[in-house]
């Protein structure tokens, strides 16, 4: 990079600012209320707005410029985001808008939270009703696709669930399972608010929203499910470790841990949203962090949890991380299956330990054991498969079975080319 290309570089990072105001003031005068696909003329959105046509025709154009927005000849529309700010759409994020003003607002004391470490302590208790009502329409757009993901891809039949701090997630999983009964715990001001939502819903009669304090007065109903997104990154790590605990003795046999938050790679420097928002936390909590994927991990292996056998794919990880099935119960002829699961990967780690004590060729890495044929990646299949079956946990056998068919066929093609 030349200096010129630097410096160019570095202003536009230094005036980034000017993009977010712009995107703040054109919600807060109502312009993404007006907006639709077909074309409005200058004339017609500076009426709606009773704003007169010199002034917000500089909006419109930088809104155009940064491509937010389309114009024709006959004016303004919206194409390429209309998805995100079309009134009518379910994934509308001027709900996010809201939200990001208020932290935007908050930002512009960072470098007292940082010199003040008890600048923030009660910033998230002393929500007004309105920062309330936009925190939840921030939260509730962000969550939406994952929400429906989940409500797409497990059974929740007949389940009871508690949802911390969220909402939008128990509230798209009962409106796809009528059986679904269940509890979110939130602050007074968002417990009030989720009411209203449930009302609207019309499922007063499944769901409730209460306002509770989970560190003092956590449910001591049992529940087949438990939510916990966008909630950790919130609490200290001895408070994560206490919630984790009592998250565990709350499920049921079988029960599962559902849990996201924004998490970081462990040279904390990614990803990008994940780093962001760590410096977001500065000003929003005395006590709250964002922690590595490796600091969960280890709150998980000390909790009740099963223990994690971390193998690198994602998917079968995220999964014995989440479900209680795995713990022994009660000793039956079951538990010979899960003796089976734990013996497979003990010879994992005999391969592992013979393959580095070798002179490391390709033959060494794709070697059998036992008679098991590429060892490196049969043993732990098979020992997930059996967790699996152990737990009678279908999503875990389904994952697990995909991923043998990919990484054992991987694995014997190596296998070949190294003879």
């Amino acid at each position: 990079m030349d200096i010129k290309e630097e410096i160019n570089t570095f202003k536009s990072m230094v005036n980034s600012y000017k993009l977010t105001s712009l995107i703040i003031t054109a919600n807060n005068i109502g312009i993404f209320n007006i907006l639709t696909e077909d074309a409005k003329s200058i004339e017609q959105i500076a009426k709606e707005c009773d704003i007169s046509n010199d002034r917000i025709e500089p909006i419109l154009n930088g809104l155009v410029f940064n491509k937010i927005i389309n114009k024709n000849e006959i004016g303004y529309y919206l194409d390429e985001y209309k998805d995100v700010l079309l009134n009518n759409s379910k994934y509308n994020q001027t709900g996010y808008i809201d939200f990001a003003q208020t932290v935007m607002e908050k930002y512009n004391n960072l470098e007292k939270a940082i010199k003040d470490n008890n600048f923030a302590l009660d910033n998230f208790k002393e929500l007004t009703d309105n920062q309330a009502d936009s925190f939840i329409k921030g939260m509730h757009s962000n969550a939406m696709p994952q929400a429906e993901y989940i409500a797409s891809q497990y059974i929740f039949e007949n389940h009871n669930i508690l949802d911390i701090g969220a909402g939008t997630y128990l509230i798209t999983v009962a409106k796809k399972y009528e059986s679904v009964r269940g509890k979110m715990i939130d602050l007074p001001q968002i417990s009030k608010i989720q009411n209203s939502n449930i009302e609207k819903e019309n499922l007063m009669n499944r769901l409730v929203s209460i306002s509770c304090d989970y560190n003092n007065d956590f449910p001591q109903e049992k529940y087949d499910d438990v939510f916990l997104f966008a909630v950790v990154h919130q609490e200290p790590i001895e408070n994560v470790r206490k919630l984790l605990d009592n998250i565990y003795n709350a499920l049921k046999p079988n029960g599962r841990l559902f849990l996201t938050s924004f998490f970081l790679n462990d040279d904390k420097i990614s990803p990008e949203f994940s780093v962001q928002f760590a410096i977001e936390m500065l000003v929003n909590s005395k006590e709250g962090k964002v922690y590595t994927h490796s600091e969960i991990n280890s709150l998980l292996q000390e909790s009740k949890f099963s223990q994690i056998e971390r193998i690198g794919e994602v998917g079968n990880t995220c999964l014995a991380l989440i479900f209680t099935d795995f713990n022994i119960n009660t000793i039956s002829e079951w538990s010979i299956i899960l003796l089976i699961a734990f013996l497979l990967m003990v010879l994992y780690e005999i391969y592992w330990v013979r393959y580095f004590k070798s002179n490391k060729t390709m033959k060494d890495m794709y070697s059998s054991i036992l008679g098991i044929p590429v060892a490196g990646a049969t043993l732990p299949v098979l020992s997930f498969l059996l967790l699996g079956i152990y737990g009678k946990n279908i999503p875990l056998i389904v994952s697990t079975i995909i991923l043998g068919i990919g990484h054992i066929g991987i694995h014997m093609n190596h296998k070949k080319e190294a003879e």
